[in-house]
């Protein structure tokens, strides 16, 4: 029995094999209850007890037709095993954020025994694996990010063929953005009291990263030629590279074209890439609509802009050591006074220092403290409107970052209401401004 995760797994949409150990009443439906897993809740039946098994699938991923097919769980009953039974599951098996009599659900669970039967698995030795997460049973993915698929692009124009410019990068000095995890599938181990942590307001909108690096410097014939000889010809020069969230946009780059007529990353790093210092790579966001257009970076968030124009924020920065490719983070009030000196705009800041003096009244060595911890969390920093926007929209939710020198470690809590409006633009087939 090989439970593991792919190669190219994405952590925020893994199967969790799960025990239930928090219920609550629906309080507006009498044969269903709320279970708190992975702290997510969930609504589920009557029939859930404490201690009770299950596979925790989480809010937008896509799950095996093999499963849902042997559990009878789509709603077209010619795709079920059962013709007779019916489910709620589409043709694209996706977990969708609901709300069911006022009360958000975000997850789908699986009985375990239901599990190992469709994968002929042991029960009880999956039993003992509680707490692990996985994409791929015995070579077989079970679990994928939803992804809409996109209709032709608005950029018609022919794609030239160019060079990769990974030819003349470095090795090491251009990183592409981390996944930010899901706090709430983590926040028994992410954060702990003694921990520094900063908490940021999270804007929806799409990513981009910037860096003054040293690349291979283009030689003509001659200094090729002195450089065979043994002269001393320089060989690198700085330059500034950009691109989106995973791919590098310069224009000598292979993949550069975007879905949309307007390149975003170009306009942000002709507009502040010249301030970057050498060495060093920063990473941010942008929002509101693109340049001289009245389409929304991320419908309907302008974050107050007006129809054509857009806004940025720094979030993280780095200085990469170009020799030995080694990196050192920023903390937060570095970045703070970074993002001042050089004239960057910079996030919102709630809060900034020990995870245990945000809530004093929770004492650190409790045993639940890492319950109450999220329960608070939510309590001030989701399921309010988006101060910033004029239209009135659900806030995306807030940024979690654990201050490490050398390691990035980020979490992100979103709002219930804010997964749920996500879930409706969905449905809609609305694709998200981002690759």
């Amino acid at each position: 029995m090989i439970l593991e995760k792919s190669k190219n797994h994405n952590p925020n949409y893994l199967a969790t094999i799960v025990q239930i150990d928090n219920l609550s009443k629906h309080h507006n439906a009498d044969k269903l209850k709320i279970a708190r897993v992975g702290g997510e809740r969930i609504i589920v039946g009557n029939n859930t007890k404490i201690g009770d098994y299950y596979v925790l699938f989480p809010v937008e991923s896509v799950i095996d037709e093999k499963l849902l097919h042997n559990t009878n769980s789509y709603r077209d009953t010619s795709l079920n095993a059962d013709k007779e039974k019916k489910g709620f599951f589409e043709k694209n098996g996706r977990v969708k954020s609901i709300k069911l009599r006022g009360e958000y659900s975000n997850g789908y669970l699986v009985p375990l025994r239901e599990f190992a039967m469709v994968y002929d698995l042991n029960e009880t030795l999956l039993k003992q694996r509680v707490g692990e997460s996985f994409d791929t049973v015995n070579g077989r993915v079970i679990i994928k990010k939803y992804v809409v698929k996109k209709s032709n692009p608005t950029n018609t124009k022919k794609i030239r063929k160019i060079k990769n410019c990974e030819s003349y990068i470095l090795e090491n000095t251009v990183t592409l953005h981390v996944d930010t995890k899901n706090y709430r599938y983590n926040y028994k181990t992410a954060i702990n009291p003694n921990d520094i942590i900063s908490i940021s307001y999270k804007i929806h909108g799409t990513s981009f990263h910037i860096s003054n690096t040293k690349t291979k410097k283009r030689l003509n014939i001659w200094q090729k030629i002195a450089k065979k000889l043994g002269f001393n010809i320089n060989d690198t020069e700085y330059r500034i590279i950009y691109g989106s969230r995973r791919v590098i946009k310069n224009d000598n780059c292979k993949n550069n074209n975007g879905f949309y007529e307007k390149d975003i990353y170009k306009e942000i790093a002709d507009k502040i890439g010249k301030m970057v210092p050498k060495g060093y790579q920063i990473y941010g966001e942008i929002f509101g609509y693109l340049p001289d257009t009245n389409i929304f970076i991320q419908k309907p968030y302008d974050y107050g802009n007006k129809e054509g124009e857009y806004d940025y924020i720094v979030y993280r920065v780095k200085k990469i050591d170009t020799e030995s490719g080694k990196s050192i983070e920023l903390s937060t009030p570095q970045i703070i006074e970074f993002c001042d000196y050089f004239g960057f705009n910079k996030p919102h800041y709630f809060y900034y220092g020990y995870a245990k003096d945000l809530y004093p009244q929770i004492p650190p060595n409790t045993p639940d403290w890492h319950d109450r911890f999220l329960e608070q969390l939510e309590k001030d920093y989701n399921e309010k409107d988006c101060f910033m926007c004029i239209n009135k929209v659900p806030e995306e939710g807030v940024v979690i970052r654990k201050e490490s020198m050398f390691n990035f470690e980020v979490y992100k809590l979103k709002s219930q209401r804010f997964l749920y409006a996500e879930s409706k633009a969905l449905d809609k087939g609305e694709v998200k401004f981002e690759n």
